[in-house]
């Protein structure tokens, strides 16, 4: 057996023992029936706790629902359920049990640190997560200490009738302050690195969680017997629709969030696909990003939703790369393994999970461009292992990563043309101005830019046109995709001003020297017809060729 088995115990019965012989006989009756209709629940979960996690190794819903290691689990949500009623309590209080205003400032200030402590548990806004571990622990404990502070000042000055009860109430907050970030601190800083305790030191989370969750059920007693002396019995039949909404919130938000919100969230704003992997088995059905204009330097999240449809022994994580179109280089990407979210091999079968990946675009990624998204999926023995893909629908680019879509990467400070000519092109396009040298020699570089803008968002695809056209009247082409095809025109956004510039080189054998009349426009790049285009007054440009301006080519 296990060491901490014993010491589980040990800690368990020293805590009965102090709760039922110091504290409970002497704060009201109906304290002793609270407690002991809580450890009949924390308990059983906690031994449960302790003989899924001794077994950590199996998979399955029920291990992970009763690890206590995870985020969603069942001690979670009963931990989490504590919490919104303590919040309930104080709030009633606040409202019907005391009239004094530094009363009602203590509970309106433990409702609120105990609402905040509710979200927190629950896992889904990674609050404390996405802090410094030293800048939580000790913003934790300042909440706590102001809370302890006023409560003395107030049970000083009118509650010391109740001294027992506010002795309870602190040793319940010392209790969750200890186990929350005293003991969890222990176990990540000291025990995960003592020799051969490392591979087991998540054994160890069981007993913070269970004295996690018995110091809250004491807060919760403690509050439940003040509001017990303090609210009048007319006041309980108002209270009791916030206690019940409060105790039943966590458990409705947890079974939404994991089993109902994906597939709503897919329907109204997601983006259908479909991807199978594990032949079928595992399916991504759909993605959503969290905006689909993005600037360097700047974090995107994509929303990625799968379904198992049958039950999966392996727990698999996500991958999202931002990829340069067309040559398919790496911009940024997130490998993220979800080792304390909702596992693969607890996800119930047909019903939409959903699991986020956050990319940070860099400072210097190239802007403005499109980035085709693309998704993998891998799992980790000693080193991550794609798997590949059994079917796709989406565009591919090997067997492991498929293509959900593109964003664009725009700059931060979009360029100023220095006029607006307004040539308006279907599809939303307008070619606001450009510029043009007025003599080159050939064999020289030389630029040649181009302003766009955008009304409406760009469905199709096009290619730009130049044609140089001599003196006899013959047209000499060069085309190509704006941005050199590194931002196609179907991913352009609405309201966005671009510059493309051309870096152009003639050749004296296609371009003698000579006088040019220079012209541009779109086309379909499937169709090869040319997009109509209007000048600033509305009237359509011949041949939808816009004259650029005349150009001297001189040999070198």
């Amino acid at each position: 057996m296990h060491p901490v088995t014993f010491v589980l115990a040990f800690l368990m019965l020293l805590y009965l023992g102090i709760n039922y012989k110091v504290f409970l006989p002497r704060i009201h009756p109906k304290g002793q029936r609270i407690l002991t209709i809580l450890m009949v629940a924390t308990i059983p979960l906690a031994l449960a706790q302790l003989y899924f996690t001794l077994t950590w190794a199996q998979t399955g819903f029920w291990y992970w629902f009763l690890d206590s290691n995870q985020e969603f689990s069942l001690g979670t949500m009963f931990s989490t359920m504590l919490l919104a009623l303590t919040s309930a309590l104080g709030l009633v209080i606040a409202i019907w049990g005391v009239k004094d205003k530094r009363q009602r400032g203590f509970w309106l200030i433990l409702c609120a640190a105990f609402v905040y402590l509710a979200i927190d548990e629950a896992g889904f806004l990674q609050i404390h997560e996405r802090l410094d571990a030293i800048l939580w622990r000790a913003a934790y404990s300042l909440v706590g200490g102001i809370i302890v502070i006023y409560g003395f000042l107030l049970y000083w000055r009118q509650y010391r009738e109740k001294r027992w009860l506010y002795g309870y109430f602190i040793v319940g907050l010392s209790i969750m302050g200890a186990s929350g970030i005293f003991v969890e601190h222990i176990i990540q800083s000291i025990i995960c690195f003592i020799p051969g305790w490392g591979p087991t030191c998540h054994f160890y989370y069981v007993i913070e969680e269970t004295f996690e969750t018995a110091g809250t059920a004491m807060v919760f007693t403690a509050v439940a017997v003040f509001a017990i002396t303090l609210l009048p019995a007319i006041q309980w039949r108002k209270a009791k629709p916030i206690l019940i909404i409060a105790g039943l919130l966590p458990w409705v938000w947890t079974s939404a969030s994991l089993w109902i919100v994906p597939t709503v969230e897919l329907q109204l704003w997601g983006t259908p696909i479909h991807t199978e992997y594990v032949d079928g088995d595992l399916q991504l059905v759909g993605y959503k990003p969290s905006q689909t204009v993005a600037h360097p330097g700047e974090s995107v999240t994509f929303s990625l939703y799968l379904k198992a449809q049958a039950p999966l022994d392996t727990n698999y994580n996500w991958s999202i790369r931002l990829l340069t179109q067309p040559d398919a280089e790496t911009v940024t990407f997130n490998d993220v393994a979800y080792f304390q979210q909702y596992e693969t091999s607890a996800w119930i079968p047909g019903i939409v999970a959903k699991k986020n990946v956050t990319v940070d675009i860099p400072e210097d990624a190239p802007a403005p461009a499109s980035y085709w998204i693309v998704a993998g999926i891998w799992y980790d023995t000693r080193e991550p292992q794609f798997i590949p893909y059994t079917s796709s629908e989406q565009p591919t680019l090997n067997e492991y990563q498929v293509i959900l879509g593109s964003i664009a990467v725009l700059p931060k400070v979009p360029p100023a043309a220095a006029q607006n000519l307004g040539y308006r092109f279907a599809d939303g396009i307008v070619l606001q101005d450009f510029s043009l040298p007025k003599s080159v020699k050939t064999g020289e570089s030389f630029p040649l830019e181009f302003w766009w803008y955008t009304e409406s968002a760009v469905d199709g695809r096009y290619v730009q046109f130049i044609h140089f056209v001599d003196a006899t009247g013959e047209a000499h082409p060069l085309d190509r995709e704006p941005m050199g095809g590194k931002f196609p025109t179907n991913d352009w956004p609405a309201d966005m001003t671009v510059q493309d510039q051309w870096e152009m080189v003639l050749d004296s054998e296609s371009f003698p020297a000579g006088t040019y009349q220079v012209f541009t426009g779109l086309y379909d790049a499937q169709t090869i017809e040319r997009l109509p285009v209007t000048d600033a007054n509305g009237q359509p440009i011949t041949n939808y060729a816009i004259e650029v301006g005349t150009i001297t080519i001189e040999s070198d």
